[in-house]
């Protein structure tokens, strides 16, 4: 929506796909991380173990840290309303 790329992406296994890599690379992401098993046998051991990747992976786990905590202390593990807009 903005027209730029991130420079990182890192997202759940959810989400691994040659398609979803591809789409994101072509569109000037540099890095992307889908934190899993199945990310490990799209980009093999040597990417996987990186330096950079490791950073991607780390970095997913303390954004998911500071979500569970609205989620877990707030009651709101569910959002009543749908689409970016209305959340």
């Amino acid at each position: 929506m903005t027209g730029k790329a991130p420079a990182i992406i890192s997202v759940d296994d959810g989400y691994c796909s040659c398609d979803n890599l591809n789409h994101a690379t072509q569109n000037g992401t540099a890095l992307i991380s889908f934190s899993g098993s199945k990310d490990r046998k799209l980009l093999g051991d040597n990417v996987y173990e990186s330096e950079n990747y490791q950073l991607a992976r780390n970095l997913r786990s303390i954004s998911e840290a500071g979500i569970s905590k609205p989620k877990n202390y707030h009651n709101l593990a569910r959002y009543t309303v749908c689409g970016i807009k209305r959340v």
